[in-house]
């Protein structure tokens, strides 16, 4: 198996578009649309995140936003390359006033982050100065804190896991019946 073919294989496994569960045409659709509602929502979350942690002078994790959003800008283009669709070309076709708005508005994010980020790295200071600091005096407080930070996060994932395979068990419980309601008929 070559690695462009590994590659491509995997990027389906992720994103498990012509999964079982998915037979209905219009299932699909609506499925991607909320798909990439969410990759939109995660791309203006995480420049706003960039903006707020530039302003309080954190450039590092600017730094790591920015590389987070080239990750999604680059994984999208190289998908849909791969899959022969030009992704600039889909973007030309729809109308130029949406279009040049919404980039507007990642440009601006990202231009102000990247000002505030500089701003900071230049002067040494932030534009807004967060200072909150936590002391926990005694080694033991704070092996206790990152034990028990630790256990309550290992139940919030497990619970998450949980509740993710009773709702498929669920639904696929509830077709089965569906299913069966419709052989008898």
């Amino acid at each position: 198996m070559t690695r462009r073919k590994l590659i491509d294989r995997a990027a389906e496994q992720m994103i498990d578009i012509e999964h079982i569960s998915l037979p209905d045409e219009r299932e699909r659709s609506v499925y991607l649309e909320a798909k990439a509602f969410n990759g939109e929502l995660t791309i203006l979350g995480s420049l706003a995140l960039a903006l707020v942690a530039a302003v309080f002078g954190y450039p590092a994790a600017t730094i790591a936003l920015f590389l987070l959003l080239a990750l999604t800008a680059g994984s999208t283009g190289w998908y849909a390359k791969r899959r022969g669709v030009d992704e600039w070309e889909l973007q030309s076709r729809g109308p130029l006033a949406r279009t040049l708005t919404w980039t507007g508005v990642h440009l601006a994010l990202g231009f102000g982050a990247w000002a505030a980020m500089l701003y900071h790295l230049i002067r040494g200071e932030a534009l807004v100065p967060f200072l909150f600091e936590v002391e926990v005096a005694g080694r033991d407080l704070q092996n206790f804190m990152l034990t028990t930070g630790l256990i309550v996060t290992g139940i919030g994932f497990i619970a998450s896991l949980a509740a993710m395979a009773v709702m498929v068990l669920h639904h696929r419980r509830r077709a089965r019946l569906r299913e069966a309601a419709e052989d008898e008929e």
